[in-house]
């Protein structure tokens, strides 16, 4: 999930918004309830941890079929390939209409968006703090604003909303 240069929930979204109904499974050497959301969201049928050899088979042949697995994450629940498809297909068109509110108060400040084009290279919170003399509390609070004004649901979601905008 954590790669270079897309992280997998990225990756999960572009797959589901450019239509492609097939099986994502999620695999990760983190702790699973790092990127079960993000997975979830993105429209992936499952996440297993690289140290799981049957999990990551079952979770394989079951999104082949289509279908969800389990989650392994207590209040995070996967969908089908139909209804991520769907979902996300609906998510993407709505995220992609402007509100009809003042756009000027809409738009990220430059500090924002400073922020998200590093998060869009790549980089994690520590380092956007650590090159910004900025604490980690305070990226994520810029990030969140940014999240809140371009109605983003998560972070990969703001990246994509900013893409699709013109903003990167």
């Amino acid at each position: 999930m954590s790669m270079e240069p897309l992280p997998g929930s990225e990756v999960c979204q572009r797959i589901r918004e450019a239509g492609l109904d097939v099986g994502l499974v999620c695999i990760t050497s983190f702790a699973l309830r790092t990127y079960a959301v993000p997975a979830a969201q993105a429209g992936a049928q499952a996440i297993v941890s690289k140290t799981d050899p049957p999990g990551i088979r079952n979770a394989i042949l079951r999104a082949a079929r289509g279908e969800a697995s389990p989650s392994p994450v207590s209040g995070v629940t996967f969908r089908n390939v139909r209804d991520a498809g769907t979902t996300m297909a609906q998510d993407s068109a709505a995220s992609s209409v402007p509100p009809a509110i003042d756009a000027a108060a809409n738009m990220p400040s430059a500090r924002e968006l400073q922020i998200i084009r590093m998060l869009a290279d790549g980089m994690e919170t520590d380092a956007i703090s650590q090159a910004l003399s900025l604490s980690r509390y305070t990226v994520a609070t810029y990030l969140k604003r940014a999240c809140d004004k371009l109605g983003a649901r998560n972070r990969a979601n703001l990246i994509a909303v900013c893409e699709r905008r013109g903003l990167l």
